[in-house]
């Protein structure tokens, strides 16, 4: 990126290093078409550099040094994780570029998961509070096994997160019983159409509404359009080579004519079909 030059480089890593307003680094992410992983990079790269020039103290030990290059492999691979999405063995080799240590796919996947297993699978709130939300539920899947997920649409705030055995309603039941133990309070629920979560939903939020949620709303429906409109294409394109073996076949004046006016009209047709396919 020629356009991103050495000041304006140095002033994203200022700002992110010293202005602590929030959504700044959105903010700057949008205006350079930069990722938000990066300008965090340029911000530590920064902080290293004039870390060495206005270091008050004494030098550290060994020791010390040991601990601070684990601790700086262990950000970077949590920021390359979560922000840049990246997989172990991607983390790996970023880390091995910029000479940090603890880098092999081994100890990175032991540390993330060490650090997985302090985190609670469900938002803690404090002080006996409720808080009240809209939540968007659904499962993704890790090597088939189902992970269902409960997020704050608006902040995408993890709410609750767990591996389960299935996603039958029983699963999604339990998932949502967690969420009133935590003092979550559900306003409106929108889902996907998948008859586990409905029937979750309705036995444990009763009188809550749910909604389907945009994506699968409108992909489910052209998908039953475009599967209508597939057919009638494939069964257009039939016909008319139906009417041209039979045009082939004419003898008769009469009929060459009468045939040819039925291969063009299935041509005409079929061209109509595809084009709305």
């Amino acid at each position: 990126r020629k356009d991103l030059t050495v000041e304006i480089r140095l002033y994203i890593a200022f700002m992110a290093l010293l202005c602590n307003r929030w959504g700044l680094i959105t903010q700057m992410a949008k205006q350079y078409a930069i990722s938000r992983t990066f300008i965090y990079m340029l911000q530590s790269q920064l902080n290293t550099a004039v870390e060495d020039y206005f270091y008050v103290g004494s030098a550290p030990s060994k020791k010390e040094l040991i601990i601070e290059g684990k601790a700086k492999s262990l950000e970077y691979a949590l920021l390359l994780r979560l922000e840049g999405k990246c997989s172990i063995p991607s983390i790996s080799d970023i880390l091995k570029k910029m000479g940090l240590g603890n880098n092999s796919v081994g100890t990175i996947s032991q540390k993330l998961s060490e650090i997985g297993r302090y985190l609670p699978n469900t938002l803690e709130i404090d002080n006996d509070a409720t808080l009240y939300v809209y939540l968007a539920a659904d499962e993704m899947f890790s090597h088939s096994i189902p992970i269902l997920i409960s997020v704050d649409p608006i902040s995408t705030t993890i709410i609750r997160i767990e591996l389960a055995e299935s996603r039958k309603t029983e699963d999604w039941i339990n998932h949502f019983n967690k969420l009133k133990e935590n003092g979550i309070e559900v306003i409106l629920v929108a889902s996907d159409e998948g008859q586990g979560i409905c029937s979750a939903t309705n036995s444990a939020f009763p009188g809550i509404n749910r909604q389907p949620d945009t994506f699968h709303a409108i992909s489910h429906r052209l998908g039953k359009w475009v599967n209508s409109l597939e057919k009638s294409a494939y069964a257009a394109i039939a016909e008319e080579y139906h009417c041209l073996e039979v045009f082939e076949s004419a003898k008769t004046e009469q009929v060459i004519q009468k045939r040819m006016d039925a291969y063009f009209d299935a041509k005409s047709k079929t061209g109509q079909a595809i084009m709305l396919y």
